[in-house]
């Protein structure tokens, strides 16, 4: 148990300081736009999203299964430290709701497990009601959140459960990085007709 807190807090500090460098400043999220870009490939990667089990802000017990009920699935990795996170959560909202009826849902992934409290006050805060949960950390999850750079970074994940496309990184604030997001989402959409 004291091995899995330290690793989380090892995590939580590098995630600090890499969106206190990458995700959180202007500079750097002009930097993420260019990283994130698409690329000229007409090839979408495609990836599988790692098994996992957590809880949303209500303390349901979630995994990976969340994913079938939806077309396409934005999720929205997060932690309550990052400025830019907690910035777009307005956004995130917005479009969670214009996408409702195209079949997407939005899923916010918070990667602090010991800030849950205060990930639900900054929630109720920013009128964020789209799904929020937490992982368990471990495995093949805790790889994926350590592959992370960034943040705030966005996937679009299928109905399989497949990552869709390269990430978003950066707030999902400017038109360039909405659209990267809507022609992910788009093609999933479609392909799941």
């Amino acid at each position: 148990m004291k091995k899995v807190l330290k690793k989380a807090l090892v995590l939580c500090l590098v995630a600090t300081m890499t969106a206190s460098v990458a995700g959180c400043t202007k500079g750097a999220d002009e930097t993420a736009a260019k990283e994130s870009a698409p690329s000229e490939s007409t090839e979408t990667a495609v990836q599988p999203f790692p098994k996992f089990t957590g809880t949303d802000m209500e303390d349901a017990r979630v995994d990976e299964s969340i994913f079938q009920d939806h077309a396409a699935t934005v999720v929205n990795f997060w932690f309550t430290g990052c400025t830019a996170c907690v910035q777009e959560m307005p956004d995130l909202e917005n479009l969670s709701h214009d996408l409702e009826k195209e079949d997407v849902a939005f899923v916010g992934l918070l990667v602090e497990p010991d800030r849950k409290k205060l990930a639900q006050d900054i929630l109720e805060a920013k009128g964020a009601t789209y799904r929020n949960i937490v992982p368990e950390m471990g495995g093949e999850m805790e790889g994926l959140v350590q592959t992370i750079f960034a943040f705030p970074t966005t996937v679009v994940v299928d109905r399989d459960g497949n990552i869709v496309g390269d990430a978003v990184v950066g707030s999902l604030t400017t038109d360039e990085r909405i659209e990267q997001l809507m022609e992910r989402v788009d093609d999933v959409v479609k392909e799941d007709k």
